[in-house]
């Protein structure tokens, strides 16, 4: 056995049914126009080593082309040395995972599978980090609500011999 039973690689292959990531990502392809893509679970299988091991696009395909258990990992066979180039990940997460929280949330259900909590710290991060985007969200929309209201065009008017500011739509041209 080339990679051993405890290898966290082997335990997250063993545990987890990747064909979610198929199911969830399909319709971001096209099915009729271009090349054949990369499989996405297997790109997706890539950002997971990448996270796991903290190592870059280029880092992560050169470390599959020697390391077994990222080999097993990938479903790629000993030998093979037919390897993605590292800018299709980040084609791929550019493309087809243009949604952060989504990519986020796939590593995190990955990794809990197998009991991987170190490795999962990192979702705290990202759920504060989501919180405060959506407050900061809801904040600029309540903002950009009144100042919408102060740059609407206003006119004088002269009702009843007394002037009054409205707005030029509350103009009726009777």
């Amino acid at each position: 056995m080339i990679v051993p039973h405890e290898n966290i690689l082997r335990r997250i292959n063993d545990l987890v049914d990747f064909s979610f990531i198929q199911k969830e990502l399909m319709d971001k392809y096209s099915h009729d126009n271009g090349r054949m893509a990369e499989s996405p679970v297997m790109m997706f299988k890539y950002l997971l080593l990448k996270t796991i091991y903290d190592i870059s696009d280029v880092d992560v395909v050169e470390r599959s082309r020697y390391d077994m258990s990222f080999k097993y990992f990938l479903g790629m066979s000993p030998e093979n040395t037919d390897l993605i180039n590292p800018s299709s990940l980040c084609k791929f997460r550019k493309l087809r995972l243009k949604d952060k929280n989504l990519l986020n949330l796939l590593i995190a259900v990955s990794l809990a599978a197998v009991g991987a909590w170190k490795n999962i710290l990192f979702i705290a991060i990202i759920l504060i980090n989501t919180v405060v985007g959506i407050i900061q969200e809801i904040k600029a929309k309540r903002q950009i609500e009144r100042l919408t209201l102060l740059a609407q065009p206003t006119v004088t008017i002269l009702q009843e011999g007394t002037e009054r500011n409205i707005r030029s739509e509350e103009i009726c041209w009777y």
